[in-house]
């Protein structure tokens, strides 16, 4: 393979990339999106979170998957895998009939989240690699279109429900449609490698650990478990803030709108946290996520007790920001601790979390069904928040390794 001639394609990768997390990340609409599945067939919340949850387990099987086939065979053919999967899972989801939610689970959770793990990985390594001088920033840029897609895209496209020849169906079908064509768009345009950063510079590898090493290190675990409980709270809320808005008496148009604004504050704030620690550093940056993921569980939980609808809304704002920080800090810390080489299957592991944070989600419904309220669930969320905030101090880098440092950017077509 050759290196690109130029390095200034790269933010034409950084813009394409990020338009594809855009039209992926739909998936964090599921809160609006299952709406009339729960009106046509019936199907309960707890069903229904169940197979968000299950999305994500398989989302993360697909992690592991796409990284290794990435090695095998490429980014192309792997990118362009998880969009096929993403739109034959979207497309059977348009033509449900009802029965048995066991076919939601295979279409949604299956299909949609696991195509949607097989590139998520990969294009996260792939665009990445090229600005190891602002990882940050690139990070930030990218997940952004992560936490902006329940506005720009979701929130659009379920407009389509009430749309006479389209309604939720065609929306459904809009969506995988989306999402296919901008990873067969990634496949066909990421060529070449990114050009290694200079020896000694700020983007050069000084270390690369492989998985198996990877996994021995105490670091690791403490970023998985400060990572696992500080994504409670976003998590829980991006599946249930509509039923949450509900509770404090706003209003079922608003609820569906207050969906957007916790996106938009999403994605505002991957560009601010990756800014922060591209100027900060890590110390900094997990400081002031953590406080903003505690600080919006106690806002919630004060409007509810209160019936404080403004308080509600920064809240939910709060819950935004500190949601859309942690997916900016995992990437950033996984190829500064542990190197470039293996980056994209180090994240996966890391990002295996997520198998235990869905089942939370699922726990966090059974809780609200059973207590009628959400204050249980709230309870627990700033729990969680509080057990993230001690962790955070625990995470030091890893000893530096004996092995040689390998090139950073070795992506193979």
């Amino acid at each position: 393979m050759k290196q690109h001639p130029f390095a200034g394609i790269r933010w034409l990768y950084l813009a394409l990339g990020t338009a594809t997390m855009l039209c992926m990340g739909t998936i964090y609409s599921w809160s609006v999106l299952k709406v009339p599945l729960a009106e046509n067939f019936g199907w309960q919340p707890t069903q229904l979170s169940l197979a968000y949850s299950l999305s994500f387990c398989v989302f993360s099987a697909g992690s592991i998957l796409g990284s290794a086939l990435s090695k095998k065979a490429g980014h192309r053919v792997t990118l362009a895998l998880g969009g096929v999967l993403m739109f034959v899972g979207y497309g059977l989801m348009s033509r449900l009939q009802g029965g048995s939610v066991a076919q939601l689970f295979v279409y949604f959770s299956g299909l949609v989240g696991g195509g949607f793990g097989i590139a998520y990985p990969v294009l996260l390594a792939w665009v990445g690699s090229w600005f190891t001088d602002r990882p940050g920033l690139s990070s930030g840029i990218l997940m952004m279109g992560f936490g902006c897609s329940a506005l720009i895209v979701g929130r659009p496209a379920t407009k389509l429900f009430d749309v006479p020849g389209v309604g939720w169906r065609g929306c459904y079908l809009l969506l995988g449609t989306l999402a296919a064509a901008s990873l067969l768009l990634c496949a066909v345009l990421f060529r070449g490698r990114a050009p290694a950063p200079a020896a000694g510079s700020r983007g050069a590898s000084t270390r690369e650990y492989p998985p198996a090493q990877v996994l021995r290190q105490a670091s690791f675990w403490v970023l998985v478990i400060y990572l696992l409980f500080n994504g409670c709270m976003g998590s829980s809320m991006s599946a249930l803030l509509y039923d949450y808005c509900l509770s404090v008496k706003i209003t079922a148009g608003t609820a569906a709108t207050l969906v957007g604004v916790m996106s938009a504050f999403n994605g505002l704030s991957r560009i601010l946290f990756g800014a922060v620690y591209d100027r900060f550093g890590r110390k900094i940056t997990m400081l002031a996520g953590s406080l903003t993921v505690l600080g919006s569980g106690l806002c919630l939980l004060a409007a509810l007790l209160l019936q404080m609808q403004p308080l509600a809304v920064l809240g939910i704002a709060l819950t935004g920001l500190g949601y859309g920080y942690g997916p900016v800090l995992a990437p950033v810390v996984i190829r500064s601790f542990f190197g470039n080489e293996n980056f994209s299957i180090n994240f996966s592991l890391c990002n295996m979390r997520s198998l235990v944070n869905t089942f939370f989600i699922s726990g966090v419904t059974a809780i609200m069904v059973a207590s009628g309220s959400f204050t249980a669930p709230l309870l627990v969320m700033v729990g969680c928040a509080c057990v993230a905030f001690a962790f955070q101090f625990a995470l030091k880098e890893p000893a530096p390794t004996a092995a040689a440092p390998v090139p950073a950017a070795s992506v193979q077509e």
